[in-house]
């Protein structure tokens, strides 16, 4: 369905600012930043994939040479009103830097000595229930690098209200759907973890903990986690397909206050920006602290170029470490990536939310404007496997959480497929992909008749002997949109 607004409402705004922001009224360069000529193909290329994926609105930040040097807005707020972004332009950050700035406040009050990164969780929760197979074995790392097995369904539905984050987990405690340290699971539960560990050592909540150890140092003093506050607020209302408009409140009230942890700032594109000027140095933490953050320290899965640090993705690109997390969630999408050698950083926030195709169109618009920038050239890293080590997934894996629920995977002839029982019935050829897409890389699928479910082979890092496979879905399978199996002997 097309937008019912023309796109010459993709107009342009900057905004002027002060204190490490070179941007002026017309978004011009700062000392060192890119040509101007650069510049206006990022936006021309930004308003055409816009009109192309039908996203009302766009707010974009650049950081070169450690300083905010462009920072402006296109297109519209609200397809009912409007209205212009701009660079100052509130957006649901979701995943874009919400987990990674959480695992920023816990650095900083490790290196205050107020927490350790290797002690069990238990240390800092004591009224945690922890059942016997998982205690002493979940640590602030394995919480950060997803390593921890922790599911996140029991925290989306069920609230208690204004309780701490300690409260509500003794009424939810954590939910393992594979041992500790087995496999790379991307959830909320870890972050919401992590979180109430910080909120307990510190005495606060968990939001004014991150407040006062990093937005409030770094100068992202529109930066809230409150919809309530940023509905007062210049902000941007989310559209559910480019259509439906769904404003701050309304998109907040889909999850519990508890679920913010892992997906609720609300921040402009400039404030994203003073996030990425902190993460390449200019900010609280200490070197050994961005070395850890910005760091590849554990596998996830996806093969040769990626890694997975503290709530960050680093990926090894055309010669360049790069830094990035990106997210998605009820009518917002965006994602912001940086490059800490050569002090540049981007972020690029919607006010639409985005499928994977989407967020796969999102994720090459930022690689092109990384290549524009640093003048980078040639073709991606291709992370695809030889098809003829398929077999190693060959099996039946079933779920221990939800045995009504199996995945089988063959390989007959040179073909390696899958199929859900009983979710399909028809085997679905795997193939594989390089950096063209999130996940498309070393031991990760797609399935070839167009469905976006994503399969992915862990084995445990412990010795304990067993297999893991984790496959993403866009359908619920067992109450979740993902699925955890252990090959069956």
């Amino acid at each position: 369905m097309a937008l019912n607004v023309p796109f010459w409402f993709l107009c342009v705004f900057g905004c002027v600012d002060s204190g490490g922001d070179d941007t002026g009224g017309d978004g011009g360069s700062g000392d060192g930043g890119a040509s101007d000529e650069v510049w206006q193909a990022t936006l021309d290329g930004l308003s055409t994939w816009m009109a192309e994926e039908e996203v009302p609105g766009l707010s974009i930040a650049v950081v070169e040479g450690g300083r905010i040097t462009r920072a402006e807005g296109l297109g519209v707020k609200a397809l009912s009103t409007g209205e212009p972004v701009t660079a100052d332009t509130l957006f649901k950050s979701s995943s874009t830097a919400t987990k990674t700035l959480v695992a920023a406040a816990i650095l900083d009050a490790v290196e205050d000595g107020l927490l350790d990164l290797d002690t069990s969780i238990e240390a800092w929760l004591p009224s945690l229930v922890m059942d016997a197979a998982h205690a002493g074995q979940t640590d602030l790392v394995s919480l950060l690098t997803m390593r921890s097995g922790v599911d996140a369904v029991e925290y989306r539905n069920l609230c208690v209200g204004d309780e701490t984050l300690a409260s509500y987990l003794d009424e939810h405690p954590p939910v393992w759907v594979a041992p500790p340290g087995a496999m790379w699971l991307y959830s909320a539960g870890p972050a919401i973890l992590a979180a109430a560990a910080l909120e307990e050592v510190e005495g606060k909540p968990w939001s004014q903990a991150v407040t006062d150890r990093i937005l409030a140092p770094i100068g992202a003093d529109g930066a809230d986690f409150d919809p309530d506050q940023a509905m007062a607020m210049d902000h941007a209302v989310g559209h559910i397909g480019g259509q439906y408009e769904q404003d701050l409140d309304e998109a907040a009230s889909v999850y519990c206050p508890e679920f913010q942890a892992a997906g609720g700032l609300l921040a402009s594109a400039r404030d994203h920006a003073r996030l990425l000027q902190a993460f390449l140095g200019d900010g609280p933490l200490d070197g050994a602290s961005l070395d850890q953050l910005n760091g590849a320290l554990v596998d996830p899965g996806f093969g040769d170029p990626w890694a997975y640090g503290l709530q960050t993705y680093t990926l090894a690109y055309k010669g360049e470490e790069v830094v990035h997390h990106y997210g998605t969630n009820h009518g917002y999408a965006g994602g912001m990536s940086w490059v800490p050698a050569r002090g540049f950083g981007v972020v690029v926030l919607l006010n639409r939310d985005a499928d994977l195709d989407l967020t796969y169109s999102l994720e090459e618009q930022r690689w092109a404007i990384i290549d524009r920038f640093l003048g980078l050239e040639g073709d991606p890293p291709d992370a695809s496997t030889d098809p003829s080590t398929w077999t190693m997934y060959d099996g039946t894996w079933l779920d221990p959480e939800n045995p009504s629920v199996s995945l089988v995977v063959e390989t007959e002839a040179g073909v390696t497929t899958a199929r859900f029982e009983p979710a399909s019935s028809t085997p679905m050829p795997l193939v594989q992909g390089g950096l063209d897409a999130p996940y498309q890389g070393g031991g990760v699928f797609h399935f070839e008749d167009g469905t976006h479910w994503f399969l992915s082979a862990f084995h445990l890092a412990q010795g304990a002997g067993e297999d893991y496979v984790l496959v993403y879905t866009d359908v619920p399978l067992g109450g979740r949109y993902y699925f955890v199996g252990r090959r069956q002997e």
